[in-house]
């Protein structure tokens, strides 16, 4: 429960403590309500990406020509996993300001907590959906490694470049309004080169520096590495999220800091 005695308005330790609070209450209160709105409940969130597994093999695993690999559907589904993690927390945050702007309007609130709580609610459902898929690959064949401890850290990275992003796309889009579309075009244009539904020995050997320029490869291939290869994973591609994420993240942060009183007064 949130402490009421804390305000947003003292000292940064006791700001990041409400936000902390708020974030985790607020967002734990919608997850249980998305999780009883339907007979299903949670099983709705791990279904759902089921089923996107199914179509994308049934296209490029069967239908498609040619060798895949013998780990191409354990492939594929981490792939998905990380990619639906990173794109559907892009898309909720950056337009997180404008959803709530009749709150905002009304009631003053952080607006860095907005971005952060879409964040928290879609990385909850992705862990929770992780879990089950890695306890589905150790039961079936990818049993853990030594290198499955490196996993975490993994996801930190990602985790800091999803946040990072979030903060800098939430604080620009009141601003801009086009900019939530032109988000969901280029990450349906990104979805491709992230090299998700192929691997790279598909791919003719001259592209290889192409797809390897996006950093984005590399960070679901630290996934794959450490799940289903058992190998170390690519410590410059963690350290380089890191900090491309942190970067994006100070950025956005102090331009939401900066604008916070402005938002509620622009006509979204």
């Amino acid at each position: 429960m949130i402490d009421k005695n804390i305000t947003p308005v003292n000292t940064q330790k006791n700001l990041v403590r409400y936000l902390t609070q708020i974030i985790m209450f607020i967002g734990n209160s919608k997850l249980k309500a998305e999780s009883k709105r339907t007979f299903a409940g949670i099983l709705w969130w791990i279904f759902d990406p089921l089923v996107n597994l199914a179509v994308y093999y049934i296209v490029f695993g069967i239908l498609l020509p040619g060798d895949k690999g013998e780990h191409f559907l354990a492939y594929v589904f981490l792939g998905l996993l990380g990619w639906r993690w990173f794109s559907i927390c892009i898309i909720t945050a950056s337009k997180s300001i404008h959803s709530h702007h009749n709150l905002i309007s009304q009631v003053y609130l952080p607006k860095v907590l907005f971005p952060l709580l879409d964040v928290y609610i879609n990385t909850m459902k992705f862990l929770l959906v992780f879990i089950f898929v890695l306890l589905m690959f150790f039961m079936f064949g990818y049993p853990p490694t030594i290198y499955i401890l490196w996993l975490p850290f993994i996801l930190i990275c990602e985790l800091v470049l999803i946040v990072g992003l979030s903060l800098f796309l939430a604080s620009l889009s009141p601003f801009f309004p086009d900019l939530n579309f032109v988000v969901q075009n280029f990450l349906k244009l990104l979805f491709y080169p992230c090299a998700i539904i192929f691997t790279l020995e598909q791919v003719p050997e001259k592209f290889h520096p192409y797809l390897t320029l996006n950093p984005l490869v590399e960070m679901f291939n630290n996934i794959r590495r450490a799940v289903i290869f058992g190998q170390p994973p690519n410590f410059y591609n963690m350290a380089l999220t890191l900090s491309v994420g942190a970067l994006f993240g100070v950025v956005g942060y102090f331009l939401l800091k900066k604008h916070d009183q402005t938002y509620p007064k622009l006509g979204m």
